[in-house]
């Protein structure tokens, strides 16, 4: 049956079907429906694995792996070295560093950082770019120290430099725009083209606009601007 052979020659490969189900008197119609749930006879074998790894589990001879708790908080801006947040693909950029004080910023500085009353009054005198920015002054204690005038504008350029840094550095590719052109093939690759006019049709007036050739290719139909065929 499988390879199509008939049993012998009065065989009849193509008899007509006969439907032997009687659809007129059936009371209930054929359906696949799956078994029922009390038909199900559970496995004994399945139950006597699943009561080895519960008691495996129960006496520590299965362990899982604890799930990874991600960190609530992370370093925005960390050294290389301390830095767990870094890229794989992307070079990674610290953040830039204030400036530490020096000397001529301490509250009792050395007497050689104290600009003289002359040299003062010549800052007055210089551009407004040129003047030093920071006038040492030497305080003899912490309660006559005024407050400092220029803290909220540090904080800003502070902040501004951190935003304005950028997180990682990206490799830009610079390729140069000649190597992408296609090359062009040399002159001799090309040859043999026709070097000298070997013939020449003529009869318009104007520029020719179109050339139709015939498939057999003994007529030519020219169009030209003149508006002569």
């Amino acid at each position: 049956m499988l390879k199509g052979k008939a049993p012998h020659g009065d065989f009849d490969l193509y008899a007509p079907y006969v439907d032997w189900f009687k659809w007129e008197d059936s009371k209930h119609p054929l359906s696949n429906a799956p078994e029922p749930k009390s038909r199900f006879i559970p496995s004994k074998w399945e139950a006597k694995k699943v009561l080895g790894l519960v008691r495996a589990i129960q006496k520590g001879l299965i362990k899982f792996d604890k799930p990874k708790e991600e960190p609530r908080f992370y370093m925005l801006w960390g050294d290389d070295a301390s830095s767990s947040e870094k890229t794989r693909h992307l070079s990674y950029i610290p953040a830039p560093k204030p400036n530490l004080p020096g000397h001529e910023e301490s509250y009792n500085p050395s007497l050689e950082y104290i600009p003289t009353q002359e040299e003062i009054n010549s800052y007055q005198l210089m551009d407004e770019e040129d003047r030093p920015k920071f006038i040492p002054k030497r305080f003899m204690s912490l309660r006559s120290i005024p407050a400092y005038e220029n803290a909220v504008k540090d904080s800003f350029e502070r902040c501004l430099d951190l935003y304005l840094c950028p997180r990682v550095r990206k490799k830009r590719i610079n390729i140069d725009p000649e190597s992408l052109k296609p090359k062009l093939p040399s002159r001799k690759d090309l040859k043999p083209y026709p070097a000298t006019c070997y013939l020449e049709y003529k009869g318009h007036k104007g520029a020719v606009m179109s050339i139709s050739t015939e498939t057999s290719g003994h007529w030519i139909a020219s169009g030209s601007s003149d508006g002569t065929v």
